[in-house]
């Protein structure tokens, strides 16, 4: 039975008796049966404005719960000039107030997350409870096996193609390095993170194959220059040597010792010309792609 619905039983049971008692005066003493008319009056009168100043908190908390039920953070209540009351009307208005910009809050750091996932260079794939895929950024859509968006509600270790069932291998809290179809490498990183209390996985993939082909070839031409330069050093002080030596023999006219040492120098030219070949393997411009008929 509700608070008011007591009350009120109270209220009319009382004033029922009280009724009562003063018609047995009627007869006898009329001014004490008047008299006693005027304090029931009364005293219905204060019960009546005591029920209401009784009532209108409860219906305030009623209202409150109402608004936090529906997550109406927006709705204060106006102070009616009770002390009490407006005690208990600034509390519920302060929190209120403070729910409103813990929810904008949250909002706001779950909107400005979202954008960062889906900005990020690196693939994001996280995982529910169970070990389901929720969610991919648009850079873990290009891996191999997840071009699209039904890998969603499935386990890492369905996904086709060899690097799902990697991924799944994957420990948690550790960085690895996983090798696909013998040139591909990425590196993974499988972390977790809170949700309603419960702990939820994320994986980190980056995409090194573009990284360490470039560090290789940045590599390549470094020892290829250094060698280019010094046979080209060598060759061209050996080549300004043979050419004096040649114009020596010429003059004392030796033709076997001539003709030996024309074949060093061309071999030498030939090195040198092999040399500034094997350079330009490293200074390939970029294709001009034309249309070709392949017939």
């Amino acid at each position: 039975m509700k608070i008011s619905l007591n009350f009120i039983l109270f209220f009319v049971g009382i004033h029922a008796i009280m009724i009562f008692l003063s018609i047995n005066l009627l007869p006898e003493h009329p001014l004490r049966f008047i008299g006693t008319e005027l304090a029931i009056i009364l005293s219905i009168v204060f019960s009546f404005r005591l029920y209401r100043g009784y009532l209108r908190p409860i219906n305030l908390i009623a209202r409150g719960v109402e608004s936090m039920k529906d997550q109406d953070f927006t709705t204060k209540f106006v102070p009616i000039g009770q002390k009490n009351v407006d005690q208990l009307i600034d509390v519920y208005n302060q929190m209120m107030e403070r729910l409103r910009q813990e929810r904008v809050l949250n909002q706001e750091q779950n909107l400005f997350l979202k954008a960062l996932i889906e900005a990020s260079p690196v693939g994001i794939i996280i995982l529910d409870f169970d070990g389901f895929i929720t969610d991919c950024n648009p850079e873990a859509l290009n891996l191999p096996g997840f071009g699209n968006e039904e890998v969603r509600g499935k386990h890492l270790g369905q996904i086709p193609g060899p690097l799902g069932i990697a991924l799944e291998q994957v420990s948690v809290g550790s960085s690895e390095i996983i090798r696909v179809s013998g040139i591909h490498m990425y590196k993974c990183q499988k972390a977790q993170f809170l949700d309603r209390g419960a702990k939820r996985q994320f994986l980190i993939v980056e995409e090194l194959t573009e990284a360490i082909l470039e560090s290789e070839k940045n590599a390549y031409e470094k020892v290829i220059r250094m060698m280019s330069h010094e046979v080209n050093n060598s060759t061209g002080a050996i080549n300004s040597i043979l050419h004096t030596f040649e114009k020596t023999l010429k003059q004392q006219n030796l033709p076997d010792h001539l003709e030996a040492l024309e074949v060093a120098i061309t071999r030498n030219e030939h090195l040198g010309q092999f040399m500034k070949n094997f350079a330009e393997v490293v200074r390939l411009p970029e294709p001009q792609k034309t249309n070709t008929d392949i017939h």
